[in-house]
């Protein structure tokens, strides 16, 4: 008899059957709206962490004047299909400016680099790239609450990995069989990716993302190579290696009926997403009110397990400090927003704000963790050496399905991250992105943002 590992499972053919099947026409309009918001979004976020010195020398290193895709950044060099993808991917993740979808992750940064890299090999039409997003995009979600990780497991390059062969697979037209064993291909070589890297600021955390996006593109070759992956690989190594079972009923509900793109969230703070709600709480909390590092006694944050897991209070490097919420609040208070700059080294390394930092606390209310992802509750108390106390909190943080942030802050935001990149043209680069699917040639897009790159 076969074992649980490795019989058939039902549930891979049917998602495997809605990726390959559904068509583009079959997407509502408005939630094609919300994709293409997610690639504007995605795209800036990749265009300002490929500026950062590693991923600099890392497009150096990678670029190819022969090579059918494009990396954006620097001069928007070509590069190899596989070595594009990884380069964009890394560098989409080191600003922490990439949307996601709670609780499971990032899946649009799993996703793009993938499906810029192959669609410009494919020469695909944009409607072919959009519509293999949204689909992409729904079946990492559905896996994501579906599977028991394994603890401390980053989902970056992990389930990431079979997020972009499921994307590469559909964009290719691959039918639900060769899809599904795509998806098989991908699980077995997934990484074993640890969370704790983010927090320590060990900057390989960056290329999680890329190394699922170049890896998810190998797997998808495979396949259609003719390699052949387990029954079911997503419970061989989701069920006992990275993690502790797949619920397939899970995967399949109600799948079809509406659209897990739709309700992603977009970033405005420029650090983890576990700081947000300890953020706008303390923005409530000030209500408009300007203070200063000496102004503030001490500051204590109630938040869920996964905000008080991001309680070191002595970052030494930009990605560990976008990983603290004592940084957090202490850079949010001294610089008067939390920007990329309140995230910078110079930041980091600013006396006064680490002297406040070391006077905020964090603490875990276990009704907020059970709560979550429902909710991702956060209060914010600030003691004022005046003796005044100030209090704020929220339910959600912005951005959120309940609270959303309007477009025009996502186009502000990809003004903001872009500006060093397009300068004046970032409305041209911008309109460009947003009308990706009226394009009848992926290298329409990235041979019109190379032009428009300074």
């Amino acid at each position: 008899m076969a074992t649980q590992q490795t019989a058939p499972a039902a549930y891979l053919d049917a998602l495997a059957e809605y990726v390959a099947e559904t068509g583009y026409d079959q997407i509502p309009e408005p939630v094609r709206h919300q994709a293409r918001y997610v690639l504007l979004d995605t795209a800036g976020a990749i265009v300002s962490g490929s500026a950062e010195p590693e991923n600099a020398a890392l497009t150096a290193s990678m670029a190819s004047s022969g090579g059918a895709a494009t990396i954006l950044g620097g001069d928007f060099p070509h590069a190899a299909p596989s070595d594009a993808a990884l380069v964009n991917g890394t560098a989409g993740t080191a600003m922490e400016q990439d949307e996601g979808h709670p609780p499971v992750g990032h899946p649009a940064i799993y996703t793009i680099p993938a499906l810029l890299a192959l669609g410009e090999e494919a020469r695909a039409d944009g409607q072919r790239v959009l519509g293999a997003l949204v689909l992409a995009y729904e079946a990492y979600v559905r896996l994501g609450r579906s599977i028991r990780f394994a603890p401390g497991l980053h989902t970056h390059g992990s389930i990431a990995t079979v997020t972009a062969a499921i994307a590469a697979a559909r964009l290719l037209g691959f039918d639900a069989r060769t899809l599904r064993e795509a998806v098989s291909i991908a699980a077995c070589l997934s990484a074993a990716t640890p969370f704790s890297t983010a927090n320590e600021g060990a900057t390989v955390r960056n290329v999680y993302a890329g190394l699922a996006a170049r890896t998810g593109l190998l797997a998808a070759r495979l396949a259609a190579d003719g390699f052949s992956g387990p029954a079911d690989g997503l419970r061989l190594v989701y069920g006992s290696l990275l993690g502790s079972g797949v619920d397939g009923e899970r995967v399949v509900h109600r799948l079809g009926e509406d659209f897990e793109i739709a309700t992603n969230y977009f970033k405005l703070h420029a650090a983890c997403r576990y700081t947000h709600a300890p953020l706008d709480a303390l923005e409530r909390a000030l209500g408009g009110e300007a203070i200063g590092p000496d102004d503030v006694a001490a500051v204590s944050v109630v938040g869920n397990a996964n905000a008080a897991m991001c309680d070191r209070a002595d970052p030494q490097n930009m990605l560990a400090a976008k990983f603290s919420v004592p940084f957090a609040i202490a850079t949010a208070i001294a610089h008067g927003h939390t920007k990329p700059d309140a995230f910078r080294q110079a930041a980091v390394d600013d006396p006064i704000v680490r002297a406040l930092a070391q006077r905020v606390s964090v603490v875990e209310d276990p009704a907020y963790t059970t709560r979550f992802p429902a909710e991702q509750a956060a209060d914010v108390e600030v003691r004022l050496a005046s003796g005044r106390v100030l209090t704020g909190s929220v339910t959600n943080p912005r951005g959120a399905e309940r609270d959303p942030v309007s477009y025009a802050e996502v186009e502000a935001k990809f003004a903001l991250l872009t500006a060093g990149a397009f300068g004046e043209r970032t409305m041209e680069a911008q309109r460009l992105l947003l009308s990706v699917d009226a394009l009848s040639d992926l290298r329409q897009l990235t041979d019109g943002l190379r032009g428009l790159a300074q």
